[in-house]
């Protein structure tokens, strides 16, 4: 969809789209593959740990500290003013997405990990990086005391990663 929209030409979409980046990141979650011997990365996995918020419960406060209500509200911030019609859109339609599978009822859960998006530099694709970056994700699950990871793929190449990596595909839509 980014490559459809033509994102890396939209001046205004790449500026708001690495505030939203830069903000995810500082959750110190994310994942990424360098090159050997290098700092150069190659691959990039933009997590965050989604929050199911109960005001009544003081093991969600403690939550929220960690993941939670103060990114969340500046996450928010940030989305709302979002001006770039492309990136607006590809905002849309993750929140409509999210309307037809809910993962914290689906799963039975309170938290999940979930991907704002895999990406593998062109000339290291068709090397399974995509497929081994989806296997470390268990690894950070048990770190984070979750029990769920989703991603929306809007491409078939993380689709394919994602199931020989054995993830579960929940929602389809042709």
């Amino acid at each position: 969809m980014f490559k459809a929209r033509d994102i890396k030409h939209d001046e205004l979409a790449v500026r708001e789209g690495s505030e939203i980046w830069r903000k995810i990141l500082s959750q110190n979650i994310s994942i990424a593959c360098f090159k050997d011997n290098s700092d150069e990365i190659i691959s990039m996995n933009l997590l965050t740990v989604k929050t199911k918020f109960d005001d009544d419960s003081e093991e969600c406060e403690e939550d929220n500290k960690v993941f939670g209500i103060e990114f969340l509200i500046a996450f928010y911030h940030i989305l709302i003013q979002i001006h770039s019609r492309n990136l607006r859109d590809i905002v849309n339609l993750h929140s409509t997405l999210e309307k037809l599978f809910n993962p914290f009822e689906h799963y039975n859960v309170d938290a999940y990990l979930y991907a704002f998006g895999l990406a593998v530099h062109p000339y290291y694709r068709r090397r399974k990086i995509a497929t081994e970056m989806f296997k470390v994700r268990p690894l950070l699950l048990r770190a984070l005391g979750l029990k769920v990871a989703t991603s929306h793929f809007i491409g078939i190449g993380g689709q394919n990663a994602a199931a020989k990596a054995c993830y579960e595909e929940n929602k389809v839509i042709t």
